[in-house]
């Protein structure tokens, strides 16, 4: 009875592993899309409206999900409370929001880069930096999209699949 039950507990491991997989990919997805937008944001707060960094992030903190709201509301703050310190280094100190993200390493170095870039520039040259980096993000959304279905199936099967090996073995 204890083998039987310690077999069922490993098998729902693997098949929640799988599924855990597929879900860290949508997460991700949505993740980019919402960098996106927030990107868009930034150039309408900087381009149109006029506003400095700081009032742009606190404005942009209240207006978005999780975990970039936190992370701006963060920035912002240490802004406001850290007069003449690089946005650079501010940035990186905030980047602990995205731990659990589901963003791979490369779409925060995507992100990090929009820290890098913005602060020091004039105003048209941060607008073009805004603009570059939402494309970016899109081509790296839109691949992402294309492969979702296919490799969520995929992560979902081999769960599936994996939690039967597993019974199968060990019975």
């Amino acid at each position: 009875m204890l083998r039987l039950m310690g077999i069922f507990m490993i098998a729902a491991a693997v098949l929640a592993l799988g599924f855990q997989y597929s879900l860290n990919m949508r997460r991700r997805i949505k993740n980019l899309r919402l960098m996106q937008s927030i990107l868009h944001m930034l150039r309408g707060e900087i381009g149109f409206s006029g506003r400095i960094l700081e009032e742009a992030f606190a404005d942009i903190s209240r207006r978005v999900a999780e975990p970039f709201g936190s992370f701006f509301k963060g920035v912002s703050r240490e802004m406001q409370e850290l007069k003449g310190a690089p946005l650079s280094e501010i940035w990186i100190q905030n980047e602990a929001a995205f731990e659990r993200s589901g963003l791979k390493k490369e779409d925060l170095e995507l992100f990090r880069r929009l820290g890098n870039d913005l602060g020091f520039l004039d105003v048209d040259m941060q607008l073009c930096t805004l603009e570059l980096l939402e494309m970016q993000i899109k081509n790296a959304a839109g691949r992402l999209e294309e492969s979702c279905e296919a490799s969520c199936k995929m992560y979902q099967s081999l769960g599936v699949l994996g939690a039967l090996t597993v019974i199968v073995v060990m019975l």
